[in-house]
Order: C-alpha cells, then structure tokens, then sequence
C-alpha cells in the first residue's frame, strides 16, 4: 500500500523519506534562522519603580523619588543601570556589565552572567542612597565569593505598539514596568 502511494505520489526515484528529510532539514534551518535572529536583537528599556511615603494609602503625597533600571542588551552583551533620582536628578547609580549565556526562546528567559559592578555617584552626595546601597552589598559579596552573579531576565509581556514591556528578574522575582528607548 505505502509503495503504491509513493509511486503514486511522487513519481519515479522520488521516496515518503526523501519528503520527510526535506521537511526535517526545512524545520531545522527555520528553527537555527529563528533562534539566530532572536539572539542578535537589540533591546534598551527604561524601566521605572516609584517610592511612595508611608503609610500607603490614596492621600498621601508621594515623594518625587524614584529607581529606573536601564536595560540593554546587545549581541551577546548585557548591561544593567540601577538609578536613584530625585526630581528628575540621579544621585546614584550601580552598573552592571556582563554577557547573555543563553536564551530561552519559548520562555523569552535571558540567562545574565554578570561580572562587573561599578557605582557612578553625584559627588555632593554625603551617602549612598539605600535602595543603591542594597544593591551594592548584594553585588560585593557575589562579585567577591563567586566571581559572578547570575540572574534570569524573563520578558513577561511584550506590547510594541503601546511600548510596553514587563520584565521579570529571577530569583528575586522582581517585576519592572519598561518602555523602550
């Protein structure tokens, strides 16, 4: 029955096997291309976290700090900017260099290795501001320990036409409302 629907179909020297190889070897150049293209996107977020007086509630004023986070990756290269600002003035920042190992294209998942931190300060500054001072404390003992630190940078949500991206950093599970810059 198959050869006489192999011979049907396809003609003389033409086998079902000689399709399905072709259709494998189609995929898998589909598959490589995809994944390639993936991985040599360009992204830049700003990102933007908003610190409110306590008590949290509808009343109360807020204070015009607020914490950005600048992501941009390109190529194989990754790179993480913590802002602190107030009234539209950084007073802080911490840096992040380092290379995207993989991605996860089902997941849209980063694997971020970073192995560089450096802190950028207004010099009339009397301290660190404490949201970056956290991030230095955790930086130093990774960097110093470990070498590296190691995050996944899943986007969650993706909305070019309203320029609107949701990212989520992993293990921390930290949530980051981005636009595109």
């Amino acid at each position: 029955m198959l050869n006489r629907i192999n011979s049907t179909l396809f003609g003389r020297g033409l086998q079902l096997w000689h399709l399905v190889v072709l259709m494998v070897l189609l995929f898998s150049l589909f598959v490589v291309f995809k994944a390639n293209a993936v991985n040599n996107k360009h992204i830049a977020l700003t990102c933007d976290a908003r610190l409110y007086k306590s008590p949290f509630n509808v009343n109360a004023a807020h204070f015009s700090q607020s914490l950005k986070l600048d992501v941009e990756i390109k190529d194989k290269r990754v790179k993480l900017n913590y802002r602190y600002r107030i009234d539209d003035h950084d007073l802080a920042a911490i840096i992040y260099n380092g290379t995207v190992s993989t991605l996860e294209a089902g997941t849209m998942t980063y694997k971020l290795d970073l192995d560089q931190a450096n802190l950028k300060m207004d010099l009339l500054e009397d301290e660190v501001p404490e949201p970056i001072r956290d991030e230095i404390k955790q930086a130093r003992v990774s960097l110093l320990e470990l070498g590296e630190m190691s995050y996944d940078l899943q986007i969650v949500e993706m909305d070019r036409i309203n320029d609107f991206t949701l990212i989520k950093f992993y293990p921390s599970g930290n949530l980051w409302a981005c636009s595109g810059r």
